[in-house]
């Protein structure tokens, strides 16, 4: 009997010491590298850098948002990595070094190993992990790094003869004081990587942090595309204010680097999940109907920001059939109640006639993520793309390959998405896109063409003059105003670009004659024209009266800026002179100092011109226009 329980003791001793190492083995096999951009030793995914003139992660870099950062959070953690390079990289050899969140030197420039401490010898192990106090044995024996502050460092590399360099294994692992591997801290804005052929599939996959907090998991799944940036933004491939012409894929090189980009989960103790919004209120047509000829002004209630598309489904098909007469909507929408408006024209550019039944579909999403890259020779299997917080399942992928002649499908679908024939992507940015959140569908109905009721305004008189300013001051009388609502004013100062909206005034609905009067604070200099549309209170409108035109000798003012309080990085401003064929903008704080500048190219009017901040402290700055004799300063905050 003794000897029986003697057998069993030592048969459970042994199978605990197994579990114990099989345990021990797994979770402490963590690397942040090779193993998620090359799930098997056979595949393809080399990081790189000083390809084709790209900055990535170089010495010589100086801009942010092309370096390879990992994050600290105290300053008990250490930092493990090593490299092997590539045989086939131009350059022989390299160097490398890190610096600190101010950027100053902290591990000085030092040799990429060919073969000791940090260098790894083999693809197990790269996935094995840095080996620390002699485990896990499988791994190799890294360089060490103790930070002495916190935040997000650096790496960067240089190569002899100028020449790309590619990392056959990679790894940097980040560990607490314990010594025990944190995922989810090594992340780049713009990941430059190679297959080294362009046949060769790539196979890994990263983790995308949006400004709001959602996080998504994209699975490139044989994505064939030789050397190629991985980078995502709010977008797409531009950034003009239109969401639909923005997200569209199209030649050149347009990636726009924004979120962060990680190999893994990013650690949920420093960046948190998003909260989901909700629909507040149901999407509704403010006169509850659409009439012939008339534009129409939709609304809708959200608790936070996001994007919402209205698909108007017109040639029989369900759903959006890109070159057909159906019409997408798309509008970033804030916390609270928003319109937006539709012209009435259908997607050919024609009114639709009365009686056409319209299929009316909306989506309300949040955490918008687009994945531009640049030349992406084939992709035959397309993307995988999974949410995982705040949430979870596969997420629908849209694209817009139409100006390119390729396909469309802004509506979404599970599983792989996006596919392109070989050599389709040559020498373009083919841009795909997904929502970290999402509602389709949302209270889908129909409606039909009818015809339109004329309003009730009889307008007495529109004129104007140049006032003691030097702004033009509009004035104008009705006689009578049924169920009128407001005036919408409009200003023509281009005869190509058309009327443009101006401002607004409410009707006054008293008895008898009604007296109305408007300022132009932001005028141009030169020939302006105006009008008036009358709007009643179920959204119908007509425009009232002639077209008024005044001369104006000079504008108001140089340039405005918005939003006041700037939380992306990206200024929208608005010049209002004719002569300014170029501006330079210099970004300053309270102290006066210069922290950055940029010479743009105005778009005088109505239209924005964009100004790309690069990333500052949270503060009070002034942007400054140095004209000559004219030196205007328009105050903002950045958070």
């Amino acid at each position: 009997m003794m000897e029986l329980i003697q057998k069993i003791g030592f048969k459970v001793c042994f199978l605990m010491a197994c579990l114990f190492f099989i345990f021990w083995g797994t979770t402490h096999l963590q690397a942040e590298g090779t193993k998620q951009l090359m799930p098997a030793s056979s595949s393809y995914g080399y990081v790189q850098f000083n390809d084709v003139g790209r900055p990535f992660a170089l010495t010589t870099n100086t801009d942010s948002l092309y370096r390879l950062y990992f994050r600290i959070n105290s300053t008990t953690e250490k930092v493990y990595f090593g490299f092997k390079r590539l045989s086939s990289s131009t350059a022989t050899s390299g160097t490398f070094r890190i610096k600190n969140p101010a950027g100053s030197i902290v591990y000085t420039q030092t040799t990429i190993p060919t073969s000791g401490t940090g260098y790894i010898s083999t693809y197990a192990q790269a996935v094995a992990g840095p080996k620390i106090g002699g485990t896990p044995s499988t791994g190799y024996t890294p360089f060490t790094f103790t930070p002495a502050v916190t935040g997000d460092f650096y790496i960067e590399f240089a190569s002899n003869s100028n020449g790309n360099f590619r990392f056959e294994l990679f790894d940097i692992t980040v560990t607490n004081a314990s010594n025990t591997p944190i995922d989810g801290r090594l992340w780049a804005y713009a990941w430059d990587l190679s297959t080294a052929g362009g046949t060769n599939p790539f196979n890994g996959s990263f983790y995308v942090y949006t400004q709001e907090g959602y996080v998504s998991k994209v699975g490139m799944n044989g994505l064939q595309p030789y050397g190629f940036v991985v980078s995502c933004n709010n977008s797409g491939p531009r950034n003009t204010g239109d969401l639909v012409v923005d997200r569209q894929s199209i030649s050149g090189n347009s990636t726009r680097p924004q979120f962060k980009v990680f190999l893994n989960d990013p650690d949920n103790s420093i960046y948190p999940s998003a909260v989901a919004p909700s629909l507040t209120s149901p999407i509704a047509i403010a006169s509850n109907a659409i009439s012939y000829g008339q534009a129409v002004v939709f609304s809708a209630g959200v608790s936070a920001a996001g994007t919402i598309q209205i698909i108007l489904s017109m040639n029989g098909v369900s759903g959006y059939q890109a070159g057909s007469t159906d019409v997408i909507i798309a509008a970033n929408v804030v916390a609270g109640n928003n319109t937006f408006n539709w012209n009435g024209l259908n997607g050919l550019g024609n009114y639709p006639v009365v009686g056409t039944q319209i299929e009316i579909s909306t989506g309300f999403s949040s955490g918008i993520t687009h994945l531009p890259i640049y030349d992406p020779e084939t992709n035959s299997s397309g993307f995988i793309v999974d949410r995982i917080r705040p949430g979870s399942g596969s997420a629908p992928i849209r694209w817009d390959d139409n100006v390119l002649g390729g396909t469309v499908n802004v509506s979404g679908g599970s599983g792989n998405g996006h596919t392109w024939a070989t050599n389709f992507g040559d020498a373009k940015t083919m841009n795909t896109w997904w929502n970290g959140y999402e509602v389709e569908n949302m209270d889908q109905f129909s409606m039909q063409v009818s015809e339109v009721t004329p309003l009730s305004v009889s307008l007495i008189d529109f004129s104007g003059f140049i006032n003691s300013t030097g702004n033009p001051f509009l004035v104008w009388t009705t006689a009578t105003e049924k169920d009128n609502a407001f005036f919408i004013i409009e200003r023509m100062d281009d005869t190509e670009q058309g009327f443009k909206y101006l401002g607004k005034t409410d009707a006054h609905h008293a008895q008898g004659l009604n007296k109305y009067a408007f300022e132009d604070l932001n005028a141009l200099k030169g020939d302006a024209y105006y009008r008036l549309i009358a709007v009643d209170f179920s959204g119908r409108h007509e425009k009232a009266g002639k077209v008024l035109h005044l001369k104006i000798e000079r504008a108001a003012k140089d340039f405005e800026i918005y939003p006041s309080i700037c939380t992306d990085g990206i200024l929208k401003l608005r010049f209002f002179r004719q002569e300014m064929n170029s501006v330079h903008i210099s970004i300053r704080n309270t102290m006066g100092h210069e922290v950055f500048s940029a010479d743009v190219f105005p778009e005088v009017g109505n239209e924005d011109t964009t100004l790309y901040l690069p990333p500052l402290p949270e503060g009070i700055y002034f942007a400054v226009s140095d004209q000559p004799e004219n030196v205007q300063v328009r105050k903002f905050i950045i958070r």
